[in-house]
């Protein structure tokens, strides 16, 4: 996109096709300010120049006094010729190594020379830069006149490129306008550059948007002035090729999955908090914890971080006359955290396996008496895929490995799975139902496991105090879209509309995600509806889908909307939103009806937690936030997968939907 203004200081319609270039201030366009020699340039480009009669020059005048009446502009004629050589200097080296500043530097030249009629001297030229904070003995002892020189005759060629032969000139992609009475011309101009910018899908949305709001006659008359204009009569329907193979998408989530099932359970069954001999030989430990199990019970040793090596020595020491049971317990295998599991079976042999940080063996599964158990080594633990394919497989009890989790993985693994879940901590053991509640079990603690998810006695998860982020400079704010934010979110019908200070986009269900700009940064946001972020691999899906088709210097959202919610339920998703945050490193923003009601931010320390309204909009600093780019990685990493490996799980999740 081309938008280049070309001025000399020297000149007053300069100064005035300056303040015509305000039309298109509110455009989202950054205009190139390039400042040359006028006398040169009509040199160069083989204008002929003459001194005006002085008929011409009251005309010009009185032409230049009255649009400055008609825009409430300041403006002293100099009838005297007007020199800038020690303008032009400056001006030039700030233009070649100080963009930012030449441009607030020109326009107080500009005021200065046309606006208050003062000669623009060096002395008042150093006035200007010591009024924008610039070291003006510093910035004239850098001064090259050969630089300049260089540099001058590079803008002089660039203006004849574009074919400019005299100033005030503005070039806007092909056009070029020459006269400073012309802002309503320039801002159609530029209006239309940068709707061509724009990918054709989003303009055409905004104009059906504007089309559809218009009354039924305005609207016939507007259709009827397109064909008229267009001589277009009927769109043409293109018929369906038969040669059309559809796409088979290998990663496509299945339907099935993006909804919360409650699996009944079969009757009561037992969790037993074994007690444990006060020793220091972890085998003692683990020994007599299980002499202490009993029958038809999940038995859970209730101390961590055993050391343990060798499955053939410790099996000789398990008794011999116990009858069927399970035995679960954390320990340290060749010092790797991971879930030692012992099933004995009715002929009284035990039977070893460990669950370690291989993706192969990161689950392990058991039935009895009904139930179903599902038990995860320590990235599964932390992997929120493994409570969904654990509920596929219908799991009623899901065992993990706690490690210090600051996010409330337990609580997201209830929740998202329907299910029971036991979980070792560094202190003990705790248990927590599909409703969020949790429960500390201390040695030689039964509990009976039945159709009852919730344990009444106990208070649910609740998060953190909400924290207030501090303003920054590159800060996204969500408000209302009343507020001309940086990024406005809010609610039309079942959709979401976004819109920025440069564009809108509609999300809706057939968008997988949608890309905006702010400023320097890209936005992927990441709409999912309503029980869909219960479904941690769809999410997964999506930040696949953005990592392959955006900038992976883009910067994830995930936007949850509801078109209604009650509280009860909103305090069942929490512990999910805030997982979610922590998991994908990404803000997490709720959205019910029409109205934003919570927004979750990941934390520093494997944390997440709320924010407040900084009066009446939520604003997120996005320079702290994880880019696409590096999510992917940060994701494999904290579950201790391979890509490769990722990708065939969601594969094997679908198929088990399938089936």
């Amino acid at each position: 996109m081309k938008i280049r203004f070309y001025f000399d200081y020297s000149d007053y319609r300069s100064y005035l096709m300056m303040h015509a270039i305000g039309a298109i201030s509110d455009l989202p366009l950054t205009v190139h300010w390039i400042v040359v020699d006028a006398y040169s340039l009509r040199a160069l480009s083989g204008c002929e120049s003459h001194d005006n009669s002085p008929n011409e020059t009251e005309f010009l005048k009185r032409e230049a006094v009255r649009y400055c009446q008609r825009e409430g502009l300041d403006f002293v004629w100099q009838s005297d010729r007007v020199h800038s050589g020690s303008a032009l200097r400056v001006g030039v080296w700030l233009m070649q190594n100080a963009p930012h500043e030449f441009v607030r530097y020109s326009q107080k030249v500009l005021e200065m020379m046309w606006g208050v009629g003062k000669n623009v001297d060096a002395s008042c030229v150093r006035t200007i830069l010591t009024d924008l904070n610039i070291d003006a003995d510093a910035l004239f002892r850098t001064l090259s006149e050969r630089d300049g020189f260089q540099y001058q005759d590079a803008c002089l060629q660039e203006a004849l490129s574009d074919g400019i032969f005299d100033v005030p000139s503005i070039v806007i992609g092909s056009e070029i306008v020459c006269h400073f009475d012309m802002a309503r011309e320039i801002r159609r101009l530029a209006l239309l550059e940068w709707l061509q910018s724009l990918p054709q899908e989003a303009v055409y949305l905004a104009y059906t948007s504007e089309l559809l709001a218009l009354n039924r006659d305005d609207f016939k008359r507007h259709i009827t002035s397109l064909v008229r204009k267009n001589d277009v009569r009927q769109a043409t329907v293109i018929p369906l090729d038969a040669n059309i193979v559809q796409i088979q998408h290998t990663l496509a989530v299945p339907e099935a999955s993006w909804h919360v099932s409650r699996l009944p359970a079969r009757g009561d069954f037992a969790c037993h908090i074994c007690r444990c001999a006060d020793a220091s030989n972890p085998h003692e430990i683990l020994t007599s914890a299980i002499s202490d199990t009993i029958e038809n019970a999940i038995n859970i040793c209730p101390v961590t971080d055993l050391e343990f090596s060798d499955e053939t020595a410790f099996e000789s020491t398990i008794a011999s006359n116990l009858t069927p049971r399970l035995f679960y317990a954390s320990i340290l295998y060749r010092g790797i955290p991971s879930m030692l599991y012992i099933r004995i079976d009715s002929g009284g042999s035990p039977h070893i396996e460990l669950a370690t940080g291989d993706s192969a063996r990161a689950m392990l599964w058991e039935s009895v008496k009904g139930w179903s158990i599902a038990a995860f080594s320590e990235t599964a633990s932390r992997d929120l895929n493994m409570a969904r394919l654990a509920a596929h497989r219908g799991a009623h009890v899901l065992i993990r490995m706690a490690q210090g989790d600051a996010a409330p993985y337990g609580e997201s693994f209830g929740c998202l799975a329907a299910s029971w879940v036991i979980e070792f901590q560094t202190n003990g053991v705790a248990i927590v139902d599909a409703e969020s509640h949790r429960k500390f079990l201390t040695p030689g603690t039964d509990i009976r496991l039945n159709a009852s998810y919730r344990l009444s006695e106990t208070a649910g998860w609740t998060p953190p105090p909400p924290r207030t982020l501090l303003l920054c400079d590159k800060a996204l704010t969500f408000g209302e879209l009343s507020a001309r934010a940086d990024i406005e979110l809010a609610s039309r019908g079942i959709n979401l509309l976004v819109t920025t200070s440069q564009q809108a986009s509609e999300l809706s269900n057939t968008r997988v995600f949608e890309r905006i700009r702010i400023g320097e940064n890209n936005i992927a946001l990441l709409p999912v509806f309503s029980e869909q972020i219960f479904v941690s691999e769809l999410l997964s899906h999506r930040i696949i889908e953005v990592y392959n088709r955006a900038t992976h210097d883009s910067v994830p959202i995930i936007v949850n909307y509801w078109s209604d919610l009650e509280f009860e339920m909103l305090e069942v998703m929490r512990p999910v939103l805030a997982s979610n945050a922590t998991m994908f490193h990404a803000p997490v923003i709720l959205v019910v009806g029409n109205q934003i009601v919570e927004i979750w931010l990941p934390g520093t320390q494997q944390n997440a937690y709320l924010i407040e309204k900084d009066e009446d909009c939520y604003t997120i600093d996005i320079s702290e936030l994880t880019q696409i780019g590096d999510l992917i990685h940060q994701i494999l990493s904290q579950i201790g997968i391979s890509e490769s490996d990722f990708l065939s799980r969601l594969q094997r999740i679908e198929s088990i939907a399938k089936k």
